[in-house]
């Protein structure tokens, strides 16, 4: 009895058609601003946290570091992942 309950559980799942067809994946890119919070605590972000400083900078004179920056600033980056296409 059990091996036939195993049977039937085999046969209904090899003719289940999830199985059968693969699964099809494509690139999905979208524009992400990223602010002073993400390029700063978030690690996979920290990659663009000289570009965030070099343009949030309100003060600075030549030749000297910057003296205040904008806090709200935010970059623009565009970030891809791929998708499960259904």
């Amino acid at each position: 009895m059990k091996y036939l309950l195993l049977s039937i559980a085999l046969l209904c799942l090899a003719c289940s058609d999830n199985i059968s067809s693969p699964e099809e994946y494509q690139e999905v890119c979208e524009d992400k601003e990223l602010g002073f919070h993400e390029v700063q605590y978030d690690p996979y972000y920290d990659q663009y946290y000289e570009e965030w400083l070099t343009k949030a900078c309100t003060s600075k004179r030549v030749g000297e570091p910057c003296k205040s920056y904008n806090l709200a600033y935010k970059i623009t980056i565009n970030e891809c992942h791929m998708e499960l296409v259904k």
